[in-house]
């Protein structure tokens, strides 16, 4: 079978996921299958249980794993005062925080010569210790942002753009009563949710280049040659 396109599905976070169970992975990559261009999509606990071949207590665990973490946001959505089908929107990760680059950090564990280990992999929720410090944000002060992480964002959508996004967030989470493991990575997904352009670097100008300054023995010599050249040209 030749390919076609729609045939396969985007999925972001990719590194990030290794930190989750596989059905909770599992679970993620079916949501970015039905999600739209910004992220957002809506599928029934039911369907999801079947696409997993599993049931919808387990689909609830594995959703509650995905907004624990921080890669997704969940809504409750309501159609003549009954409750359908939850909302979901996809958030993205940032890979500074991802498990993969924070265990480089880790100590790994010597071994003296009498009594060789093989060095043991850090545990996932060890991670969390090796974090930058945080700060409050925002005018709830409710948004824990690092002084990388506020800076990247700054770098990415201007300081304006930065601080609405805070503000936004703030107001977000305070009205909602809603807490997330990375605010970083869910003002980024605000962002792409909002189609918020990213920053594109200006080019460095360059540099001058150093003006040349001769010695006194060079302007003689070249003094000298110019005389030599105006009396051969007299001469003809």
């Amino acid at each position: 079978m030749k390919y076609e396109k729609g045939t396969f599905v985007t999925v972001p976070n990719i590194q990030a996921l290794q930190i989750l169970p596989p059905a909770s992975q599992a679970l993620f990559m079916w949501l970015c299958s039905y999600a739209d261009a910004d992220g957002s999509c809506f599928p029934s606990r039911a369907l999801l249980a079947e696409n997993l071949k599993c049931s919808v207590r387990a689909i609830d665990t594995h959703l509650a794993k995905l907004v624990e973490e921080g890669f997704i946001e969940k809504e409750n959505r309501f159609k003549d005062n009954k409750k359908t089908s939850n909302a979901y929107q996809i958030l993205l990760v940032s890979s500074a925080d991802s498990a993969h680059t924070l265990a480089q950090n880790l100590p790994i564990p010597r071994a003296d010569s009498a009594h060789r280990t093989k060095p043991t992999e850090p545990n996932p929720k060890e991670l969390k210790k090796h974090v930058s410090e945080k700060h409050p944000y925002g005018e709830f002060k409710n948004v824990r942002l690092s002084d990388e992480d506020k800076e990247k964002l700054k770098n990415l959508y201007g300081v304006a753009n930065a601080k609405k996004l805070v503000e936004a967030l703030s107001i977000y989470k305070k009205s909602k009563g809603r807490e997330y493991v990375n605010d970083y990575a869910t003002l980024l997904g605000f962002a792409r949710r909002d189609k918020m352009e990213v920053i594109q670097e200006k080019p460095k100008p360059k540099a001058p280049e150093p003006e040349t300054v001769l010695t006194p023995e060079q302007q003689e010599k070249i003094r000298q040659t110019r005389e030599a050249i105006t009396k051969k040209l007299a001469r003809k």
